[in-house]
C-alpha cells in the first residue's frame, strides 16, 4: 500500500493506493488489449501510479466552473499554463469537469456536447504532452454542509448537486444511475486511448448522510466501473479512483466497499479540510456569516 497526499486550495487530498488483480499485475510495456487505438499504453499499478503523480496540483474553478469555462474569472486554459506547472516541480495535474450545463440530450442517452469533450481533450492534451499525469472526474464546484470543519459557499446549479444528490428528497436514483453510466461511457469513448497517464475520478464529493446513502455512491462506482468496461480501448487497464460520500474519511472507512469483476486498477480517494486556513483565509470555521 501506498499513500499519496496532494496539497491543494483548502483541502489535502489523500488517495490510498491499492494494487488491483488481473492486467494491472503485469510487467510493465505488457498490454494484451485489442483496439484501434494508435497510441501506446503501458499498464501501472495503482500504487505506481499514485507514487509517480506526487507532488499534485489541482486546474479549479476552470473547466468546473458554472456554466462554462470562464464563468469564474479564470481565463481560458493555455499550454503554458502547464509549462509553469512543471517547471515549478509538479507531476500532475487534477482537471475538476462540470457537466451540468453541457448535456445536449434526455433521458435514457444523456448526449454530452461533443464541443465540450473537445474541449476537455484539448486541455488534457496539453499536461499529458508535457509528461504529467492527469485526472479528470465529472465535478460540481463547492457545497455546504453544516456539519463540515469549513463552511463553504454553495453552488446548486452543478453535477454532484444538482442531479447527483442521492440524499435529496424524491431523489430519482433510477436517473442518477443512468446518467452516471451514461456519461462515463461518453467519457470513456471520448479518452479511451490516452495514455496510462491519464486517470479517471467518478464524481467528486458526493453527498452521502447514511450507510444506505453509502452503498448508492458504492453503486455508482460500480457503474462507472462498467462505462469504463463497455466503453473499452485502454478504459480496461486504465487506473481509476473510487470514491465514497463527501469523499470523508470517516464516511469512507466505514462505508466504502470494494468493487469485484472489474480489471482497472483503483485507488481511494477522500479530502481532508483542516485546518481550513492551510489552503485560504477565505474560509471560515464558524457560519457563514464569516465568510469574507
Amino acid at each position: 500500500m501506498s499513500t499519496l497526499v496532494r496539497i491543494v486550495k483548502g483541502a489535502a487530498i489523500i488517495a490510498w493506493s491499492l494494487p488491483s488483480r488481473g492486467a494491472s499485475q503485469r510487467g510493465p510495456g505488457h498490454s494484451d488489449l485489442n483496439t484501434s487505438c494508435e497510441g501506446n499504453f503501458q499498464p501501472v499499478s495503482a500504487a505506481d501510479f499514485v507514487s509517480a503523480m506526487n507532488p499534485g496540483w489541482n486546474l479549479g474553478n476552470t473547466l468546473d466552473a458554472i456554466p462554462d469555462e470562464g464563468s469564474w474569472n479564470n481565463p481560458p486554459v493555455i499550454a503554458s499554463t502547464f509549462d509553469d506547472v512543471k517547471a515549478a516541480g509538479f507531476r500532475s495535474v487534477r482537471n475538476p469537469v462540470t457537466y451540468a450545463d453541457h448535456f445536449t440530450g434526455k433521458s435514457p442517452d444523456w448526449t454530452i456536447d461533443p464541443s465540450w469533450l473537445k474541449r476537455v481533450a484539448e486541455v488534457v492534451d496539453m499536461a499529458l504532452e508535457r509528461d504529467l499525469y492527469v485526472i479528470i472526474n465529472i465535478h460540481y464546484g463547492v457545497y455546504n454542509d453544516e456539519n463540515a470543519i469549513c463552511v463553504l459557499i454553495a453552488y446548486n446549479e452543478v453535477d454532484s448537486w444538482k442531479w447527483a444528490d442521492v440524499t435529496a428528497a424524491g431523489a430519482n436514483l433510477t436517473m442518477i444511475e443512468e446518467k452516471i453510466y451514461r456519461s462515463w461511457l461518453q467519457i470513456g469513448e471520448a479518452f479511451g486511448c490516452k495514455s496510462e497517464r491519464l486517470a479517471f475520478e467518478p464524481i467528486n464529493e458526493p453527498p452521502a448522510n447514511s450507510p444506505e446513502d453509502g452503498a448508492k455512491i458504492n453503486r455508482m462506482n460500480e457503474l462507472f466501473l462498467k462505462a469504463r468496461a463497455d466503453s473499452g480501448e485502454f478504459n480496461t487497464q486504465r487506473v481509476v479512483m473510487l470514491v465514497e460520500g463527501g469523499m470523508d474519511s470517516i464516511k469512507t472507512s466505514n462505508w466504502f466497499k470494494a468493487p469485484t469483476g472489474y480489471s482497472n486498477p483503483w485507488a481511494l480517494r477522500y479530502h481532508y479540510y483542516s485546518p481550513c486556513e492551510l489552503g485560504s483565509q477565505e474560509y471560515s470555521t464558524e457560519t457563514n456569516d464569516d465568510i469574507r
